[in-house]
């Protein structure tokens, strides 16, 4: 097999400048999670404590990234109350400038499950779909699934457009999945990888944002026909410290 020196290298300098940049996020997410944690009564369950946990987050995410006048999503309901479910999800947890940039770029074309059959989410470049319920879909728009009971989904969902808009955010998720294939370790959690192997790229970001900032219980009340497991707040900080401290501190400090 002929292996691209020049490529190789090339990659482990992006992955190496990309841990670096994510240290100083890690560092900013555990002095985060360590203040809220210690505000917290000892006694709660684990449902109890990630429900507080990610209410306490978003509260910081609004208090810091969110205006008077919150950034609006630039969306197109397939479904009706599909586009104001996201927006209520976006909301309390998204920081404003994410979500000018993803409307700078383009649309969110939102609808039940029943409405977008082609997939939960696509981003809608060329050679993709070209029209969907008579609605003509752009270069730079996404279509997504919206769900109404389960926010932590819909968090993942749009996390996959976040990766698209923002690669350098992106890169600091899967710099640190590929170090630890690099180092001969296996995965903490084998979702990462093995969730979607098939498409050939990592879920570090999608399934970050959802972990801290979803409800697994709802989710898992929703679904429980559900093999794969579905970590909450208390279990993903607990398992996965590095990654979960990087996400808080992303949302709190992260500008492009």
């Amino acid at each position: 097999m002929n292996v691209d020196v020049k490529s190789l290298s090339a990659a482990v300098v992006d992955d190496a400048l990309a841990l670096l940049a994510a240290e100083r996020y890690i560092d900013v997410g555990r002095a985060v999670a360590d203040s809220i944690i210690g505000a917290l009564p000892e006694d709660l369950t684990e449902e109890q404590f990630g429900k507080q946990f990610a209410l306490r987050l978003a509260t910081r995410v609004q208090r810091t990234r969110k205006g008077k006048k919150k950034a609006t999503i630039a969306v197109v309901s397939l479904s009706k109350g599909a586009g104001q479910t996201l927006q209520g999800v976006l909301d309390k947890c998204i920081p404003d400038d994410w979500i000018r940039k993803s409307n700078a770029v383009g649309r969110l074309i939102t609808g039940k499950i029943d409405d977008v059959k082609q997939s939960r989410y696509i981003w809608a470049s060329k050679g993709v779909f070209r029209e969907i319920r008579d609605i003509l879909i752009h270069d730079g728009d996404s279509v997504m699934t919206v769900y109404d009971k389960i926010a932590s989904v819909n968090v993942h969902e749009f996390a996959h457009r976040l990766q698209k808009l923002y690669p350098d955010l992106d890169m600091m998720f899967q710099s640190i999945v590929r170090r630890r294939l690099r180092d001969g370790g296996k995965f903490i959690d084998s979702q990462y990888a093995d969730l979607y192997p098939q498409k050939g790229y990592i879920e570090a970001l999608p399934l970050s944002l959802e972990r801290l900032l979803g409800q697994h219980f709802d989710y898992l009340r929703d679904r429980p026909e559900l093999e794969v497991p579905v970590w909450g707040q208390k279990e993903f900080l607990e398992k996965d410290p590095e990654l979960a401290y990087l996400t808080i501190g992303v949302l709190l400090r992260w500008k492009e």
